[in-house]
């Protein structure tokens, strides 16, 4: 768009898709997105981050921040400490608006306890004003109520994390490592060579294949010194593995995720997520 503005004259083209212009508002969309409700309370970020179907906070709490907000803003509270909540606030999504893949929750972890302070100020004057008021049923139905959401939310959470978390994100915690290896570690002695991929969602592959095999740390160092260009150790090489131009020979296992083989039919064993999806196939050519 840039070049095209340029060829045709295009001032304001020029101007609004020039890069640093560009930077700037992703930069800024960044920030932003960092303040979205539904990251925040309902959908929230990379499943490595929450449990699953929830946001980074509870939903119940969504009222009570925004109360609480309100409420420190034009409240009766020390200038200062407006000043200071708000500006930490403000200032926290930052670092991590200048980086990818955002919103990001681990980035922001700057942000606490800022939420905790809103929705603390906003539950707590809730919870004066309805002590204030005159009719005691209606104090006790929407005391009721507070109660009720919190339990229920707070449930819900402690399902979802302790019990739902495994069955729906093995995936994300790259599951299956530990019973591949060993695995693998029995069948080694009739290969002379075993390639594991490490794309994703088996990168980084040979860090866990180090620490499960137990491979010694000095051995690996010298070894990894004398071929810096590639990862790889005893019989184990980690790379890219493109099946249709891999060499046919009997004496190499593949090991990977699914998608990387165009052919199964020579499949010696699968392993797989929590949720029963093939994680990990060992495989001859």
């Amino acid at each position: 768009k840039l070049l095209d503005s340029q060829a045709s004259g295009d001032f304001l083209g020029e101007v609004l898709y020039n890069r640093r212009v560009t930077y700037l508002r992703e930069v800024f969309a960044g920030y932003l997105a960092h303040y979205n409700f539904n990251w925040l309370f309902v959908l929230g970020d990379l499943p490595r981050h929450h449990a699953p179907d929830m946001g980074l906070l509870y939903l119940w709490e969504a009222p009570f921040f925004f109360l609480g907000i309100y409420f420190l803003l034009f409240g009766k509270f020390p200038k200062r400490t407006k000043w200071l909540l708000f500006t930490w606030f403000l200032i926290a999504p930052i670092p991590a608006s200048i980086t990818n893949g955002v919103p990001h929750a681990v980035r922001t972890i700057n942000f606490l306890p800022t939420f905790q302070v809103f929705v603390a100020i906003g539950l707590f004057t809730t919870i004066l004003f309805i002590s204030t008021l005159k009719y005691r049923l209606l104090r006790f139905a929407l005391f009721a109520v507070l109660i009720a959401s919190f339990l229920v939310n707070f449930v819900y959470y402690l399902n979802q994390y302790f019990v739902q978390q495994n069955y729906f994100s093995s995936r994300e915690w790259q599951y299956g490592y530990e019973e591949a290896v060993a695995d693998v570690r029995k069948r080694e002695k009739d290969y002379e060579k075993i390639i594991v991929s490490d794309q994703t969602p088996l990168d980084q592959s040979y860090i866990f294949f180090l620490f499960y095999l137990q491979y010694p740390p000095a051995e690996y160092q010298k070894e990894a010194a004398a071929h810096p260009d590639k990862k790889a150790f005893g019989k184990y090489e980690f790379r890219n593995i493109q099946w249709d131009n891999e060499k046919v020979d009997e004496k190499i296992l593949y090991i990977s995720h699914p998608s990387d083989f165009t052919s199964r039919k020579n499949t010696l064993k699968s392993i797989n997520f929590l949720d029963g999806t093939p994680a990990i196939l060992f495989i001859e050519k």
